[in-house]
């Protein structure tokens, strides 16, 4: 996408612009990362040996690459990655452009993560729900044998207070990989093995706890419109807590973070029974 079709685009009213890699700039991203990874951990072969590693890698990542898997990818991203903006747009309509790296908004990021995951499709709502309750059912055999668990997972106050795990990673990620190609101005970059580990850290955590706790709160409060007035609070004055204090009765859910925490474990509970022992 050139400047001018963006110029072009947003003069016709297309506030929310998404730059979006085509299938082959995906294959093309793709080989790159995974090129960078063997030749990272390969520096003792030689050129014909990291090039038939390179071969046998990418071959296995052929069904990430094919038209079906794309449409997939699609599918869930584009509009994940727009709901970020219609956010933002919608709430900050000023402060699209944060300066310092901010992980996306000028909202907080669970709230931010939370508007993304609300517009993937129900198949991938699906999967979320049950990825949550595999590390659920992990989480409580670990208890069950006294063993330590360091998974954050039901840790909803981290979650409404901390930073998005990703954090100010893709910076860090851009000095080490040398940068990535851009489309309308926007960098793209994909990631494989262990750039991708490196750079999302427990991120897949944080978009499995903003689906349940999505879940939670529509059902308690019993309004789809739910957080769009909590959007509109939060634009004024980011403290989930205080929000909850002074409007949390009437929306059905408790008055304070560590209520909200202790009542979302009691319907994690319901939702997900423990098996057996």
């Amino acid at each position: 996408m050139s400047g001018g079709d963006r110029q072009a685009l947003t003069a016709a009213g297309y506030l929310a612009i998404l730059p979006w890699l085509s299938p082959d700039g995906f294959r093309n991203q793709m080989s790159a990362s995974v090129r960078r990874s063997i030749e990272a951990n390969t520096s003792a072969l030689t050129e014909e040996q990291r090039e038939a590693a390179l071969k046998s890698a990418l071959a296995q990542l052929e069904s990430r690459l094919s038209d079906s898997a794309a449409a997939d990818r699609d599918a869930t991203a584009i509009p994940h990655e727009l709901g970020h903006m219609w956010l933002i747009r919608a709430f900050w309509p000023q402060m699209i452009e944060i300066e310092g790296g901010h992980y996306g908004g000028p909202g907080p990021d669970w709230l931010d993560e939370l508007a993304a995951v609300l517009h993937e499709p129900e198949t991938m709502a699906a999967q979320r729900r049950d990825h949550f309750a595999k590390r659920l059912n992990a989480i409580r055999a670990a208890q069950a044998k006294g063993e330590e668990v360091t998974d954050e997972l039901l840790d909803l106050t981290a979650y409404l207070t901390k930073a998005h795990p990703v954090g100010g990673n893709p910076q860090e990620l851009m000095a080490q990989t040398g940068g990535a190609p851009t489309t309308g101005g926007a960098t793209i970059q994909v990631l494989t093995g262990a750039e991708a580990q490196r750079v999302s850290g427990d991120g897949s955590r944080f978009y499995l706890q903003s689906r349940l706790v999505a879940d939670y709160v529509l059902e308690r409060s019993g309004d789809p419109a739910i957080f769009g007035k909590i959007a509109a609070a939060m634009a004024s004055d980011p403290d989930f807590g205080a929000w909850l204090s002074g409007n949390g009765h009437e929306h059905n859910l408790p008055g304070s973070i560590a209520a909200l925490e202790k009542n979302w474990l009691a319907w994690l509970d319901l939702k997900y029974p423990a098996a057996p022992s």
